[in-house]
């Protein structure tokens, strides 16, 4: 028997209600089961309706037909395994039910006529029961809407399946030709398909023929970046013509440069391909974090501040919360990954370039700046920092080696030998010496055209004549950057005292000067000398000694870093040097040792042999005796000359 939907829905086989042809009793006015006129008139107003429902993905057809003698509506369903099921629900049913308590007759049977013509029925089917369940939509007694009446069918013989089934199936088609417009949204709904599909296939061919046509935009497009990299270098070439047509050999300005922006722009060597620096911008979620992180630091020789451990996600701070969620990218949570292993000898300083696009020593630079609390201790202005340092970033040529990276990775190392290193143990650091290792470290190779200074006075060179042949590069890095700093927007020592200004020169230029190779073997041996003295090193020229002995240690300390690290510097240097002997070729020149690309087989892996035997061993051995703790990089580069060896004797 069918039934109105309960928690547990019955699964009796279906009995159908019969007519006997006895009239039932007329009911008074006042009987409540007197069915009311309005429920009478849609019962009567059924037809034949038929749908489609899916479940789990299986199809049943559904359909439902009025009785009007018994005054009950009568549900079918035949599902894919020959399965029947069917409900009737009597008029007395309808009225008992509690759903439709405060749902108009109207409203209900337009609805289940509007399921049934728009196949928006529910299905279900559990414990053997077969439910549909029909949206109640539109306007109810009780006001509310979106409500759904089930309806449960029990399984039923195959007997049935001709009126149950059959009879309405033609009831609906025979309806439907009669009256064709009670089909009309169903052949719409195919018209309207069948033209989104024509325009689909429209919009396939459209989107293929787009292909091609951003295929040929696409080689064009490299084209024109092309000419416009080629219009670009043409322009760089006319603008360096034009400063030396402007600003001769003897002219101050050309020495000064200009009031805004007073950077030196030398001729170098006329191979050297002419520059413009221009300022970069940084990330300034990054540059925020740095100085949250080291809010508390205080400058001490004997060990730094702790930095605040920053955990991007977990920040508290209302104005930091504001910047970071205004942040497009996460890049700065990548920099202050890298940054946090500044204290660590297997520093990553190719992951910062990346992460900081580019701004690695600007990010490593203004990163040591607070953590040794030097921007406190002097009271340094956080904009001619800010400007100094990228300054000093763009002030770097693009040269394989001789780069900001390279600076980066010099400043950082330096740091390390410095404190984490021990080397503040064996002598006293005071706030002005360590300022000036950081800007010596960062200024070491400011400007470097990419060629020697060998190469220039063998050619002549400008830099050469104006400093004599005497470390022309260390000398031109030094007074570019205080040519620099007579400009206030980059001013960095304008806080200190006069005492203390010249103080941190005389060190700057003590230290970068010690870079060149050529005072090598000098500085080298008054170190072997001082350490063979038993005195304190309190003196001021013991202290530059010490951090000379730090930048050149920092300066060739790539080929004591994990293999990985250095092969990727081995590459760059490897470049740079093949660049000037490519030149030296084309002047006819004898090439410079290990500097030939056509020995590269023969000559590299024994030239990287050759610098580490005679001169990284020796400083690193001598460096370790000063500082004991770095007795262990000794062996890194060991390490790294067996790679070597390995491929000579592979070879």
């Amino acid at each position: 028997m069918g039934a109105i939907c309960t928690s547990e829905p019955s699964v009796e086989p279906f009995q159908p209600r019969k007519n006997n042809g006895v009239q039932a009793p007329a009911a008074t006015s006042s009987d409540p089961t007197k069915p009311p006129k309005e429920l009478i008139e849609c019962l009567a107003g059924i037809t034949s309706l038929v749908s489609e429902v899916t479940w789990k993905q299986k199809k049943h057809l559904v359909t439902c037909t009025s009785n009007k003698e018994t005054r009950s509506l009568t549900f079918g369903a035949k599902g894919p395994n020959s399965d029947l099921h069917v409900c009737e629900l009597s008029d007395s049913q309808l009225m008992s039910s509690s759903r439709l308590k405060n749902v108009k007759w109207t409203t209900f049977f337009s609805s289940l006529k509007r399921a049934f013509r728009n196949r928006t029925l529910g299905a279900e089917v559990a414990a053997g029961a077969f439910t549909i369940n029909i949206p109640l939509e539109g306007e109810t007694a009780s006001g509310r809407g979106d409500q759904s009446f089930p309806v449960t069918m029990s399984p039923a013989q195959r007997e049935f399946m001709h009126n149950m089934l059959l009879v309405p199936l033609l009831d609906y088609y025979f309806e439907c030709k009669a009256s064709p417009a009670e089909d009309e949204p169903f052949r719409t709904k195919e018209q309207t398909a069948a033209a989104l599909k024509a325009k689909q296939a429209v919009a396939h061919i459209d989107y293929e023929a787009m292909g091609s046509e951003v295929d040929q935009l696409r080689e064009e497009s490299v084209a024109a970046l092309a000419r416009c990299k080629a219009a670009k270098d043409k322009c760089d070439q006319v603008h360096a013509q034009f400063r030396r047509i402007r600003y001769p050999k003897s002219s101050n300005d050309y020495l000064y440069g200009d009031r805004d922006w007073p950077q030196r722009y030398p001729l170098h060597t006329p191979y050297c391909q002419g520059r413009t620096p221009i300022p970069m911008s940084h990330n300034k979620a990054a540059i925020e974090l740095i100085k949250y992180a080291h809010r508390d630091a205080t400058y001490s020789p004997k060990g730094l501040t702790p930095p605040r451990l920053v955990v991007v996600a977990n920040l508290k701070d209302p104005n930091m919360r504001q910047l970071l969620d205004a942040t497009p990218d996460d890049s700065h949570e990548d920099i202050m990954k890298v940054l946090q292993k500044i204290d660590d000898w297997d520093f990553d300083v190719f992951g910062l370039q990346d992460h900081a696009k580019g701004g690695s020593l600007f990010m490593v630079s203004l990163c040591l700046f607070y953590k040794y609390g030097l921007v406190q201790h002097f009271n340094i202005d956080t904009e001619v920092l800010l400007n100094w340092c990228s300054a000093i970033e763009s002030g770097y040529h693009p040269n394989p080696y001789h780069n900001s990276t390279h600076a980066a990775d010099v400043t950082q190392i330096l740091h390390y030998i410095l404190f984490p290193g021990g080397m503040h143990n064996m002598i006293n650091i005071s706030p002005e010496d360590a300022l000036a290792s950081i800007i010596s470290g960062a200024i070491h190779d400011y400007d470097h055209p990419g060629f020697n200074n060998n190469f220039h006075v063998r050619t002549n060179a400008y830099l050469s004549t104006l400093y004599n042949d005497r470390s022309v590069l260390e000398n031109h890095h030094c007074a570019s950057v205080f040519e620099l700093m007579k400009n206030p927007k980059f001013n960095l020592l304008a806080s200190l005292s006069n005492e203390q200004r010249k103080d941190v020169r005389d060190t700057i230029v003590d230290v970068v000067l010690s870079t060149d190779m050529g005072n090598h073997a000098k500085i080298f041996q008054t170190f072997r000398k001082r350490l063979q003295d038993d005195a304190e090193w309190q003196h001021k020229e013991d202290i530059r000694l010490a951090l000379s002995i730090a930048i050149k240690m920092a300066d060739i300390s790539n080929t004591a870093r994990p293999q990985h690290l250095y092969l990727q510097w081995a590459k760059k240097i490897a470049d740079e040097f093949y660049n000037q002997g490519d030149v030296e070729r084309k002047l006819h020149f004898t090439v410079s040792p290990f500097m030939d690309r056509l020995n590269h087989k023969m000559d590299f892996p024994k030239g990287q042999m050759s610098f580490m035997n005679y001169i990284v061993i020796p400083l690193f051995e001598a460096g370790a005796e000063f500082v004991p703790q770095l007795e262990w990089t000794v062996q890194k580069i060991q390490d790294n000359k067996e790679y070597w060896q390995r491929r000579e004797e592979d070879s």
